[in-house]
């Protein structure tokens, strides 16, 4: 094996290595739920792209739309976001739509994501 081909391999070995080890505390923080964890990080995404559009300030979004974009069926998703509700992990606005509690979860969320764009050497 060549030096460049070894050093790829190593490489290759820490990404997978970190994705595998995010995805062991995923499972363990959402009750071996990834389904759960795809919807939170699709409205944690949402909440981002609303901070970058102040004129869409009031959006959210709702369960429907969660479950569209996520490829879940509708009534599935409505009790895997119940749940986050109830865990506080989103909030549930007077308009039925569905929020993080505090923007300061999606850089909490992005920042357990980072051993995967930059494993440990």
């Amino acid at each position: 094996m060549t030096a460049t081909s070894l050093a790829e391999a190593r490489n290759a070995y820490r990404r997978t290595r970190a994705l595998a080890d995010t995805l062991v505390d995923l499972r363990r923080r959402f009750g071996g739920d990834l389904d759960q964890y795809l919807l939170y990080m699709t409205a944690v995404q949402a909440e981002v792209e609303r901070s970058f559009h102040p004129v869409r300030a009031s959006a959210g979004m709702n369960a429907l739309s969660l479950a569209e974009t996520c490829g879940l069926a509708r009534e599935t998703a409505r009790t895997k976001l119940r749940r986050m509700t109830e865990a506080g992990l989103l909030a549930m606005g007077d308009d039925n739509l569905l929020r993080l509690p505090d923007l300061a979860a999606a850089d909490r969320e992005y920042g357990r994501l980072d051993p995967i764009a930059a494993p440990r050497q």
